[in-house]
C-alpha cells in the first residue's frame, strides 16, 4: 500500500490583506513573528533567509532595496506574511492558522505537503544555515542545520494550500491560497 502524501486539516479562517510601508511591515513581523524564515524573490536574486533582531538576515549577505522586492514570504509553523509589490507600494497578505477539527463558519480545510528542494549535497554548514547543493551548479542556502542530505534524504519545505468550494452543496472546489510552513528534514519516503 502507498504512503499517504498529503495531510488534510481544518483552521479557522483569519485572513487580512493591505498596503505597508516598509517600517509597518518591521512592525508587523516584530509584532507577530519570533526569529521567522523567509524566502525572498527580488529582480535579480531568491533566496531563503530569516528575520532576526530587526532585519532580513541571509547566509550570503543580500543588499535589499524594497524597490527590488518582487515576492517575500515571512513564515513560521503557525502563520505567514506574504508580500508582493505593485504599483510602487508593498501590499501582504498575512495569515494565522488555529487548528480545529469541527465544521463551521469561518472554518476552511487545507491540505498540506513536502515539497522538495533543489539540492542533493550538503555543502557548508555555519551558524545554523546549511548550503545545498545540485551537480548542475545550483547552491542556495536554509536557514537551519541540516543531518543529512542526498537523493534518499531531500530537505523538504511544507506547505498548506487552502480549499474553496466554488458552489454551497460543495461539489466543485480549488485550491485558492497557499502559505510556507517550514523546513523539513529529509527522509526515505521520496
Amino acid at each position: 500500500m502507498a504512503k499517504k502524501k498529503l495531510k488534510t486539516g481544518k483552521t479557522l479562517r483569519n485572513v487580512e490583506t493591505r498596503q505597508y510601508t516598509l517600517d509597518e511591515l518591521k512592525n508587523r513581523i516584530e509584532a507577530d513573528f519570533d526569529n521567522p524564515d523567509l524566502m525572498l524573490m527580488t529582480r535579480s536574486k531568491a533566496g531563503f533567509g530569516r528575520y532576526e533582531n530587526g532585519d532580513f538576515v541571509f547566509a550570503v549577505p543580500i543588499e535589499l532595496k524594497m524597490a527590488d522586492i518582487e515576492e517575500l514570504r515571512v513564515f513560521d509553523e503557525n502563520q505567514e506574511l506574504y508580500v508582493w509589490q505593485r504599483d510602487n507600494s508593498l501590499y501582504a497578505r498575512y495569515r494565522k492558522d488555529e487548528i480545529v477539527e469541527d465544521d463551521g463558519k469561518g472554518i476552511e480545510e487545507f491540505v498540506e505537503a513536502d515539497l522538495v528542494l533543489w539540492g542533493t549535497r550538503k555543502g557548508k554548514e555555519k551558524n545554523g544555515w546549511t548550503s545545498l547543493k545540485e551537480d548542475r551548479g545550483i547552491e542556495f542556502f536554509i536557514p537551519m542545520n541540516v543531518k543529512k542530505v542526498d537523493e534518499q534524504h531531500p530537505v523538504k519545505l511544507k506547505v498548506r494550500t487552502y480549499i474553496e468550494y466554488l458552489q454551497e452543496d460543495e461539489i466543485q472546489a480549488s485550491y485558492y491560497d497557499s502559505r510556507f510552513v517550514s523546513f523539513v528534514e529529509g527522509d526515505e519516503s521520496v
